[in-house]
C-alpha cells in the first residue's frame, strides 16, 4: 500500500510542479495543497492507531515527512527542462 501511495505522491508532485509553471497560480497555494494532500496520502497508507494524544503525535512524526516530501519532490522535478517555476 505504501508503494502505491508513494507513486501517487510522485504523480501529485509532478502535477504540482506543472501548476507552478503557470504564473497565474500562486506557488504558495500549490505547495500548501501538496502538503495537505501528502498528509492525506499518508493517512490512507498508514492511519493513526488510536485517537489518543500519544498515538496521534507518533503518527504526525511520520506524516509530516510525507507531507513535506511532496513539495521537495516537486522542486526536484522543476530541474527538468520546461518544468521551471514561472511565478511572479
Amino acid at each position: 500500500m505504501q508503494a502505491l501511495m508513494m507513486l501517487a505522491g510522485l504523480v501529485l508532485a509532478l502535477v504540482g510542479q506543472w501548476l507552478n509553471t503557470h504564473p497565474n497560480i500562486p506557488t504558495p497555494l500549490v505547495k500548501l495543497t501538496m502538503v495537505v494532500a501528502g498528509m492525506g496520502l499518508y493517512a490512507i497508507a498508514d492511519a493513526p492507531d488510536a485517537p489518543t494524544r500519544q498515538a496521534l503525535l507518533s503518527w504526525l512524526d511520520s506524516a509530516w515527512l510525507w507531507a513535506l516530501a511532496l513539495p521537495g519532490a516537486a522542486s526536484l522535478i522543476g530541474l527538468a527542462p520546461g518544468m521551471q517555476t514561472k511565478s511572479t
